[in-house]
């Protein structure tokens, strides 16, 4: 068996429980992976940094972030990677998905923007209070023009998972080239620069630290994980993960709700 040297984790229905905790033993066992082994952590979320930030102050020992499933990458306060979307591909995917009445939301390292503040805005801001903004897209857009500024990811929310993958099929086949789609909840899709992934983030980790691919351990339970899963020498899934992402994991842990991180630490390194 190969060392460990890395831990990489998804947030929601992984590192968190269903009550959106990390579990006392989760925190102990990743926090001794980190002070006896010196196993770094990377937090790799499709989650803004604002999103991340309780987490790390929580876990209180240092970790890294990879937020919007790899399009952002930092440890140490060193930016690894920042890759956004294009800002003309915005004012093309914006009219695909409202056309079909599903909703779009964009996002940058620190704020979600949104055209109202219905439904979705009131929900984007009881998890993350504070850092919802409300503005006309065209406004929006028009002045983010002008700053050469772009966002990191579009959000698409739709209560009906079913609609949810018509405006997915209806992105993919617009003949847009610069973006991918996937799902990282049955009511929420995600539109991220072309290639970016979370298993970029293992490649970027690696490299950085003159590590082989084969000592990484990551946790992850839906459909964004895959690549993660898949890139990592212990890819584990939660029992809770889908079908998809356990078919290709080296392991499946208990659930979020049982401490399966903590489960598959003990297993792997402290055994």
């Amino acid at each position: 068996m190969k060392e460990i040297k890395l831990i990489c984790t998804d947030i929601d229905g992984t590192l968190l429980n269903d009550d959106k905790k990390i579990s006392d033993l989760n925190k102990e066992m990743l926090r001794k992976a980190y002070e006896e082994k010196n196993i770094p952590l990377i937090l790799t979320s499709g989650r803004f940094k604002a999103g991340l930030t309780s987490i790390q102050k929580e876990l209180d020992f240092p970790t890294g972030i990879s937020c919007f499933n790899g399009c952002y990458i930092e440890i140490d306060n060193v930016v690894l990677k920042d890759e956004r979307l294009n800002i003309d591909d915005l004012t093309k995917l914006i009219p695909i998905i409202k056309s079909n009445n599903s909703y779009p939301i964009l996002n940058d390292l620190e704020y979600a923007y949104m055209e109202d503040e219905g439904e979705w805005f009131k929900q984007m801001n009881s998890i993350f209070p504070d850092v919802s903004i409300a503005e006309p897209f065209d406004l929006l857009i028009s002045d983010w023009k002008k700053k050469n500024y772009s966002p990191h990811k579009i959000i698409v929310g739709d209560h009906n998972p079913e609609n949810l993958l018509i405006t997915k099929k209806l992105i993919e086949n617009s003949g847009i080239e610069g973006v991918d789609t996937f799902l990282s909840a049955s009511t929420i899709l995600e539109i991220v620069p072309n290639g970016v992934n979370k298993g970029t983030t293992v490649d970027i980790m690696c490299d950085a630290m003159k590590i082989s691919k084969a000592n990484v351990m990551s946790f992850g339970d839906y459909n964004n994980d895959i690549e993660l899963i898949e890139t990592s020498g212990y890819g584990i899934a939660m029992d809770n993960a889908i079908d998809e992402v356990k078919s290709v994991a080296f392991d499946v842990t208990h659930s979020n709700n049982e401490d399966g991180l903590a489960t598959a630490i003990k297993k792997y390194i402290f055994s």
